[in-house]
C-alpha cells in the first residue's frame, strides 16, 4: 500500500482544546511479522487555555504558530516535510447518526440522503458539510443502514484554513468519534462503549456491527478532576495532575 500510495508521508493530526498532537507512520520492515507499521514521528504541543474553546479556534494566529512549531517549521528541530494530513473535527461541533431507509443500497442517491438529513439533523443543510456511508448489514434485512456525519461549514472552513495556512493539504477531516472507534475496535471486540476522557471534555461512543451507533459529549474532563483535587486536597495544580 505504501509503495503505490500517492500521499506518501501522510500523517494524522489531532486538534484539541489544550494540545496539538501528530503521528506519522511508515511501513514496518519486511522481516517484521508482528506489525504492519512503525511510528516514524510523533509529537505534542500544549496549547494555553483560550486558544481553542469547545472546538472553536479563538486565537487562530497563536494556534498557527504552535502548529508550525509542532511541524518543525519554526526554524527549530526536525522539519516534517509531508504536506498530506488527516485531521479530526471536534466532537461538540459535529453530528453523527445512523438511519435506516427502505431501499436497496445501489438505489440510494445524494438526494435521498439530503431528504433524510432534513428530518434527522439539527443543522441547516445550506450551512453544513455532509458525508455518509452505507453500513454493511450483519443480517438479512430489506432496510439499508446509513451512517451520516455532519459539521457546520464555519467550523470546517476554519480548520481547513488553519491547515492550509501552514502549507498542509487536508486529505480528510474526520468526525472525532469515528477516528477513535476505528483505532480501538477490532473484529475480536465488535461491539462496546468507549469513554474518551479529554482535557476539557469527554465523549461516550457506542460501537456495534461495524459502525458507530451513537456518540455524545459529556461535561466531565481531566481539568475538572484536576480542579477538584486542588480544592479538596489543598494541593498544587501540578501535584493534582501527577496524582490523576
Amino acid at each position: 500500500m505504501f509503495i503505490t500510495n500517492p500521499f506518501r508521508g501522510a500523517f494524522g493530526l489531532d486538534i484539541g482544546d489544550l494540545a496539538l498532537k501528530l503521528v506519522q507512520l511508515s511501513p514496518a520492515p519486511s522481516y517484521s511479522r508482528d506489525q504492519r507499521y512503525t511510528i516514524e514521528r510523533m509529537g505534542t504541543i500544549i496549547l494555553p487555555p483560550g486558544y481553542i474553546v469547545n472546538g472553536e479556534i479563538q486565537q487562530p494566529e497563536m494556534v498557527r504558530h504552535k502548529l508550525l512549531q509542532l511541524l518543525g517549521k519554526d526554524g527549530h528541530g526536525s522539519k516534517l516535510n509531508s504536506p498530506w494530513v488527516v485531521a479530526d473535527l471536534p466532537e461538540p461541533k459535529t453530528f453523527l447518526t445512523s438511519i435506516e431507509v427502505d431501499m436497496p443500497p445501489e438505489q440510494i442517491t445524494q438526494e435521498d440522503i439530503d431528504y433524510q438529513c432534513q428530518k434527522h439533523l439539527p443543522f441547516d443543510l445550506t450551512e453544513t458539510y455532509l458525508d455518509w456511508q452505507i453500513i454493511p448489514p450483519n443480517e438479512k434485512t430489506r432496510f439499508t443502514r446509513i451512517l451520516i456525519g455532519a459539521a457546520p461549514k464555519i467550523t470546517t472552513d476554519a480548520y481547513t484554513y488553519l491547515l492550509e495556512s501552514v502549507g498542509l493539504q487536508p486529505l480528510a477531516l474526520e468526525v472525532e468519534s469515528l477516528a477513535i472507534a476505528r483505532s480501538l475496535m477490532t473484529e475480536e471486540n465488535p461491539a462496546g462503549a468507549i469513554l474518551d476522557l479529554g482535557g476539557t471534555r469527554s465523549s461516550i461512543i457506542i460501537y456495534d456491527a461495524g459502525g458507530v451507533r451513537f456518540s455524545t459529549t459529556i461535561n466531565f474532563s481531566g481539568e475538572i478532576i484536576n480542579m477538584a483535587l486542588t480544592q479538596q486536597l489543598k494541593m498544587s495544580y501540578d501535584e493534582a495532575k501527577d496524582l490523576r
